[in-house]
């Protein structure tokens, strides 16, 4: 009874320490889902399996092992989140650990498989950045089975590990951004540059479409207080800007000056386009 009483005290303590968290996370579900689930509403779970969906894909070994994060920007495509030359130090871990029953390394294990509970709270599978968290028990429950292992096989799957890691250096330098260019937003600051520096060098007064910013806000702020900290001036298509000028547009404020004699300087590998009010 004395055992019991201690060891319920102690998980007292403990859940009475992490409570806080849990609560935040309600609280940031709530006001700011962006911040827990990576969309901008809440994500609201109507049967058990908007809970159990995303929990089960996050121990999809092809995902973990092989074709990683669906989406591009987080992932090659041709790597899991794991190397797939630790997966025989991974079972063998977790064979070993419920072999010893060390307390330490059964809380690291439980963990592992505990904590992809929260991720039912989303709306998406097979998400890597979300298993981030998950790296260092892997590296802990990988390292035990390692531990285990006969030189000659440890030899092995050192060298087996050095050749896929070399592949996805390969990979990520040489095949990937082929791959994924087309994925990422236009060179937004090469835009905002061309920009500063033709106002710079021909004397004109820089403005920028007035519905530019909300395609991305946030980024369109970063560089607009970069290279314009003083602001630019808003044009919304309501005819030219008195004096010299140039205006920062897309293809559908371009659109405006089509029957204008306007000078047009096309931002190279974006969809933007710098013009000025100077005849051709």
């Amino acid at each position: 009874l004395g055992f019991l009483g201690k060891s319920l005290k102690k998980w007292l303590i403990f859940v009475t320490c992490i409570l806080p968290f849990f609560l935040l996370l309600l609280l940031a579900r709530n006001q700011y889902p962006g911040s827990a689930l990576g969309v901008f509403k809440s994500y609201q779970i109507s049967s058990y399996q908007d809970l159990i969906l995303p929990y089960i894909s996050s121990f999809d070994p092809s995902f973990l092992f092989l074709s990683g994060d669906t989406t591009p920007y987080h992932s090659t495509g041709k790597q899991g989140v794991f190397l797939l030359a630790t997966l025989p130090l991974f079972i063998l871990g977790i064979i070993r650990i419920i072999q010893k029953r060390n307390r330490f390394l059964v809380f690291v294990l439980a963990t592992f498989f505990l904590i992809p509970l929260f991720f039912g709270l989303g709306s998406t599978v097979h998400r890597g950045s979300r298993l981030l968290v998950l790296v260092p028990l892997f590296v802990v429950i990988a390292t035990v089975g390692f531990a285990q292992m006969r030189k000659i096989f440890a030899a092995a799957i050192i060298f087996l590990i050095i050749l896929n890691f070399g592949d996805f250096l390969n990979d990520y330098w040489y095949h990937y951004p082929r791959r994924v260019k087309q994925e990422f937003a236009a060179p937004l600051h090469k835009a905002f540059a061309s920009l500063k520096k033709l106002s710079e060098d021909s004397n004109l007064k820089p403005h920028i479409q007035e519905d530019l910013p909300l395609q991305n806000p946030t980024a369109f702020l970063f560089f607009e207080q970069a290279y314009f900290p003083d602001k630019l001036e808003r044009w919304r298509g309501d005819g030219l800007p008195e004096g010299k000028a140039v205006i920062f547009v897309d293809s559908t404020g371009l659109a405006a000056f089509k029957s204008t004699k306007m000078k047009v300087e096309k931002i190279a590998e974006t969809d933007y386009a710098l013009v000025t009010n100077e005849k051709n």
